[in-house]
């Protein structure tokens, strides 16, 4: 009896929980309603068509820029020949410049040789002078220290003294003494002499030196001046030449800038062009349609 009474139970409470489930059905369906007809037919519909621009006015706007475009180029063609013509010009006068650039590293090294051998002149020349007065201060202060011209008459004052001692003209032996220090001292003094002699005909002798320095400095002077009129001169042509070739040729810098600004216009129409291109009826509508066909979702 009690099994019977728990399958009773068990059947009893299935219709309860289907009950359940259909209500909470029911629920969901009032909270998404339905869409109706016209709504859905809506859906299904192609999209509109995208306002096309006027045709001839995209003609219009092709035409001016392809006339620009044509304008660039026909100034592009102009910069060209302007650029070959600099060329030539350059190539043409280049063998002139060429001679007189070499001309002048001949004449500069002239200069620099001349220079070089005016400068060891003159420094001989001061090295000589220095020499000279430390020669002629010493014989001025050996002069000075020495009582006698020349050993002659040093030999003379000694036999004059010798003469002295052997004749007793010596009042006593300390007068004797003083005597013979003095012809000790005359003696010495002969050394001196011969060395003041010898300094002093040595300076004598070097002023044929300092002619000949003198001479070659200004030798030495008188080629670089010469060579510095030289190159003078030929600098002057060549600034001459140079100036001649910018006279005649354009200013290929300015010629250059001009051709990039050319290229970057040009650019710019063309992509000014593509861009319109993309805009006109046909492309428009493969644009469109392309678009919309690949953001369809798939089915």
């Amino acid at each position: 009896m009690a099994e019977e009474a728990k399958v009773e139970s068990q059947e009893t409470e299935q219709p309860v929980a289907v009950e359940a489930e259909t209500a909470g059905d029911s629920a969901e369906t009032e909270k998404k309603p339905s869409k109706s007809f016209e709504e859905r037919l809506a859906e299904l519909r192609k999209p509109e068509p995208v306002p096309q621009p006027d045709q001839d006015k995209v003609n219009e706007k092709l035409s001016k820029l392809n006339a620009q475009i044509e304008k660039c180029e026909k100034r592009l063609t102009e910069i060209k020949a302007a650029l070959e013509k600099a060329n030539s010009l350059r190539d043409g006068s280049k063998s002139e410049s060429k001679a007189i650039v070499e001309q002048l590293k001949a004449i500069r090294a002239k200069i620099k040789a001349a220079s070089s051998e005016r400068e060891a002149a003159f420094q001989q020349l001061r090295e000589l002078t220095s020499n000279r007065q430390a020669q002629q201060k010493n014989l001025q202060d050996l002069r000075r220290s020495l009582k006698y011209d020349d050993v002659a008459q040093v030999e003379a004052r000694v036999k004059e003294l010798e003469a002295q001692i052997e004749t007793g003209q010596c009042t006593n032996l300390a007068h004797e003494k003083r005597v013979m220090q003095e012809i000790k001292s005359l003696n010495a003094t002969k050394t001196m002499i011969l060395q003041y002699q010898s300094q002093r005909s040595q300076v004598v002798d070097d002023a044929d030196a300092k002619a000949a320095l003198e001479q070659r400095k200004a030798e030495a002077t008188a080629r670089l001046d010469q060579a510095k009129k030289e190159a003078e001169s030929l600098e002057k042509a060549l600034d001459a030449l140079r100036g001649k070739q910018q006279d005649k040729g354009p200013n290929v810098g300015e010629l250059w800038k001009e051709q990039k600004e050319l290229y970057s216009q040009i650019k710019e129409h063309r992509a000014e062009i593509r861009k319109v291109c993309s805009s006109s009826p046909l492309s428009s509508f493969h644009h469109h349609y392309h678009h919309h066909s690949s953001s369809a979702p798939a089915s």
